[in-house]
């Protein structure tokens, strides 16, 4: 029996109509008693039609899947994933971390006092704080109106946002040494974009699998923790770019991720794009998976 630590069941529900909803049978036997000239016990049996559990589901979801090879086992692997048979369902089996990036606090995402339009020190220079001590008073209150103002515009941008839970896949910290598991995956659980239409994924080159992070979830981390770095994609030679190239955990914890164990899991997932990427220090390149899971299940044991 899977233990499930994620399931999307809106898209399992819309992958399985697709195929034809299945179908539980569920026998009944029902005990009755007869009344004649020799009263007796007797038993009938019935069927029921129950909604299939989210194992069924699930199980039915990977038979239509196999059935109709749309689904690989593998990770994808160098240039391979430019092909016309590249498939967009994998179900895979690997190590991998769950990293949660909260939404970002206000008060982080406003300007500091060095920050504010050098109008303001036009408007209360020393000079006319000199002439006037009351301008001090009026340069603080202004000062703290703009700040207010500030806060709420952040608020209204941070909204009801609670944060992006995303599991990640590195060999970095798996085995450096095993080159079939080159690259890195990310899945994005509770992907709030629609899906792309039959088998479609994205597919280019890039300095690291951070600019698909933000091609898809751009407007989300400019209300997290990671609001400053929203727009590192037109930056490809930035110092977090390249962190995040050489050690993305790591770099995404620096800027107050949280990131959990290492644990194995089995996941069927969705590709959005595949990413192809020059490893630090390796001539072949690599392949960054961007994905959201329909379902990740412990696979320790």
């Amino acid at each position: 029996m899977e233990e499930y630590l994620y399931v999307d069941d809106k898209r399992l529900d819309k992958y399985v109509e697709e195929f034809g909803s299945p179908v539980s049978v569920q026998k009944k036997r029902q005990k009755g008693f007869e009344i004649s000239w020799t009263p007796k016990l007797t038993f009938s049996e019935s069927e029921e039609l129950t909604p299939p559990t989210r194992s069924e589901k699930i199980e039915y979801l990977l038979e239509n899947l196999r059935e109709r090879d749309l689904l690989t086992e593998t990770q994808f692997s160098g240039l391979e994933v430019f092909g016309d048979h590249a498939k967009a369902f994998h179900l895979e089996t690997c190590d991998a971390v769950k990293t949660f990036i909260d939404a970002a606090l206000p008060e982080t995402m406003i300007p500091s006092a060095s920050e504010l339009p050098a109008e303001v020190d036009e408007i209360f220079g020393i000079d006319l704080i000199k002439k006037n001590p009351q301008n001090s008073e009026r340069k603080k209150q202004f000062l703290k109106k703009q700040k207010e103002a500030a806060l709420a515009r952040a608020r209204e941008e941070i909204g009801d946002f609670k944060g992006l839970n995303i599991w990640i896949s590195d060999r970095h910290h798996i085995d450096p040494s095993t080159a079939e598991r080159r690259g890195q995956l990310f899945l994005i659980v509770g992907f709030p974009k629609e899906d792309y239409e039959g088998a479609f994924f994205e597919r280019w080159s890039a300095h690291s699998a951070l600019t698909g992070l933000l091609n898809e979830l751009g407007p989300y981390f400019a209300k997290s923790v990671l609001h400053k770095v929203a727009n590192e994609s037109n930056n490809p030679t930035s110092e977090f770019q390249n962190g995040f190239l050489a050690d993305p955990l790591k770099t995404l914890r620096s800027f107050g991720a949280r990131v959990g164990d290492w644990r194995r899991i089995k996941t069927l997932y969705r590709v959005r794009s595949a990413i192809l990427y020059k490893e630090l220090g390796d001539d072949i390149g690599s392949i960054a998976t961007i994905a959201y899971p329909v379902f990740i299940a412990d696979a320790q044991f």
